[in-house]
């Protein structure tokens, strides 16, 4: 594989990653300017590379490519900038009304995947913390499917209902006193 093949399959990757997309969805329907998106979805860039490096490994051989690390910035600033721009249309659409059930729908959406993310992995990690006090047996993996089972997936429903819920609530119509 060429070196321009590998940068184009890099950045096609990006675009696909859940790692990207999700965030940088979640960047744009948040920011308030265009010019926000993109420095959340530089943020994102930047916090997946060094992500990468401290945890991960490059294969035996390989070295970083400095000069196209920019490259990696595409997809998550596209993403970000782009579902800032689908989400101002679509305030757009509700006529400044905050409570249109289009953008409390979206934001239901955004706050179930938010709240699986968030409540999944504090859920995994007490459960890992759980099994390790416990001295639940890793036999046949029993301590990771009480981790996963009892744990983890209990923990992402809750956060999917609770987020979607919170996220609903967000654009309520406000009281009217009388």
């Amino acid at each position: 594989m060429t070196l321009v093949e590998a940068a184009f399959w890099s950045v096609v990757h990006g675009f696909a990653m859940p790692a990207v997309v999700l965030p940088a969805l979640v960047v744009g329907w948040m920011a308030p300017r265009a010019g926000i998106a993109v420095l959340g979805g530089v943020a994102i860039a930047v916090a997946l590379f060094l992500y990468s490096h401290a945890f991960g490994s490059l294969p035996e051989g390989a070295t970083v490519i400095w000069w196209l690390l920019p490259l990696g910035l595409v997809p998550p600033v596209a993403w970000a900038l782009g579902s800032f721009l689908v989400f101002r249309r679509l305030r757009a659409l509700a006529g400044g009304d905050r409570s249109h059930p289009g953008l409390r729908a979206i934001d239901a959406v955004v706050g179930a995947l938010v709240g699986a993310v968030v409540l999944g992995a504090a859920a995994l990690a007490a459960g890992s913390l759980y099994a390790d006090l416990a001295q639940v047996s890793s036999f046949e993996g029993a301590a990771g499917y009480l981790v996963v089972f009892g744990f983890g997936v209990p923990g992402i429903l809750l956060g999917l209902m609770a987020g979607a819920v919170l996220g609903w609530r967000r654009r309520r119509r406000p009281a009217t006193v009388s």
